[in-house]
């Protein structure tokens, strides 16, 4: 089939879009042999556009790994650079608090005002830096459901439904409330 043969057709489909109102059985039947007519030109749309996006796709996927393989060498070095970059500063900023805990210790302040300690990390134009907290573990038993307004516990909405769905409804989840929803499907066979 030609694209502009296919384009005709999805012309007329756009022209009757909205038109058909179920009912009753008679145009329940009319809408689902619609759903089969439109999921064939769906598919020869599909099959169509098969070929060229394949095509597309495998050139696409060639470059990439040229580009990758390019990229690679440097995403590393500069990796490797930006973590010495943090070490040093944990390192310069452990020493500054150091300082700044035994200067408090040991110097008589007639102000009051805790000291203040230059850090010894240059500063470059272009190169900026945050902290940033890994979670080293969980404990989901001593964790709180909120804290400051921020919820920590969120529900896993995908395992929910699976045991719903594998229930087939017939089940009771405290705190879930759900309605069960039809799906039609149509084959373009």
């Amino acid at each position: 089939m030609e694209e502009k043969d296919l384009k005709s057709e999805i012309k007329k489909v756009k022209e009757e879009y909205g038109t058909l109102q179920v009912i009753d059985n008679e145009t329940y039947e009319a809408a689902a042999e619609k759903v089969k007519e439109l999921s064939i030109i769906k598919k020869n749309v599909k099959d169509y556009w098969k070929e060229p996006i394949a095509n597309a796709y495998s050139i696409h996927k060639s470059l990439k790994a040229k580009e990758n393989e390019m990229v690679k060498p440097l995403d590393d070095e500069i990796t490797y650079c930006k973590n010495q970059m943090s070490d040093y500063i944990l390192i310069q900023e452990s020493e500054k608090k150091r300082l700044e805990e035994e200067t408090i210790e040991s110097a008589e302040n007639e102000f009051g005002v805790a000291p203040f300690v230059q850090s010894d990390v240059s500063s470059v134009n272009g190169i900026s830096y945050t902290s940033n907290y890994q979670l080293d573990q969980i404990n989901i038993d001593l964790l709180p459901k909120t804290l400051n307004g921020i919820q920590l516990v969120i529900a896993d909405e995908s395992a929910i439904k699976n045991l719903i769905k594998s229930a087939k409804g017939n089940i009771e989840i405290p705190g879930v409330k759900f309605h069960e929803e039809k799906t039609i499907r149509a084959s373009s066979k």
